[in-house]
């Protein structure tokens, strides 16, 4: 499923209990959700052949400053062992984060939980006006 040499740069050789290929979202992404036998769980994605890396370096910097300055509801990057947050092993790029759970909304979900998304959308972009001096992505 994973490459070992991903899981061996993330520390994780004898501490995965569990590694379930996911549906697709819409970044075209493999999505993998990995458990720890700590009861921690992630989220592995090995980004699609079209991501760019400095486009994925500049969306990993956004994410740290949003994180590191108290937004909460995003995912928490993970750093391989060479401290990057980003990893290219053959043709493919892997990142991971900490798993946020939840179902994605159908074509005819109700108005009332498509404006709860739409809320926690803006509330991200109004942050990184705040934090960044500029809106992001």
């Amino acid at each position: 499923m994973l490459p070992p040499e991903l899981i061996q740069s993330l520390g994780w050789s004898s501490s995965t209990s569990s590694m379930q290929l996911m549906p697709p979202g819409f970044s075209g992404a493999s999505v993998y959700k990995v458990a720890l036998s700590s009861g921690d769980q992630y989220a592995v994605k090995r980004l699609p052949k079209s991501a760019n890396p400095v486009r994925i370096a500049q969306i990993h910097s956004v994410l740290d400053r949003l994180t590191c300055g108290g937004i909460e509801g995003l995912p928490t990057l993970q750093r391989f062992q060479d401290g990057s947050t980003c990893l290219s092993l053959g043709n493919s790029l892997w990142e991971v984060t900490t798993w946020l759970g939840g179902t994605p909304l159908s074509a005819d979900a109700e108005v009332s939980l498509v404006a709860k998304g739409a809320g926690a959308i803006g509330r991200f972009h109004k942050a990184s006006v705040h934090l960044l001096g500029h809106a992001c992505l």
